[in-house]
């Protein structure tokens, strides 16, 4: 989530001083910021998506130990398909 709010203030910080530049009739090159954000915000949102599809069975995996445990039974048993 750190990511996401570093992109959202370079974006605001190229948007505010892009419209500082408009009001002295310069060219407002900084506002350049908030769609060159957009990428790396993509990026990231689907590396995390394609993460958490990869790592699924193991969490699965993970979910049925800790019932184990919480019922009390050997979490290890080797009885079982998934452990």
């Amino acid at each position: 989530m750190a990511v996401y709010g570093v992109l959202i203030m370079i974006s605001l910080a190229g948007l505010v001083y892009g419209f500082a530049q408009l009001t002295v009739d310069e060219t407002p090159w900084p506002m350049l910021a908030a769609p060159a954000c957009l990428a790396p915000g993509a990026f990231v949102y689907g590396a995390s998506l394609i993460g958490q599809g990869l790592t699924q069975d193991e969490m699965f995996a993970l979910r049925v130990c800790v019932e184990r445990l919480a019922r009390g039974e050997d979490p290890l048993r080797r009885g079982s398909t998934l452990i």
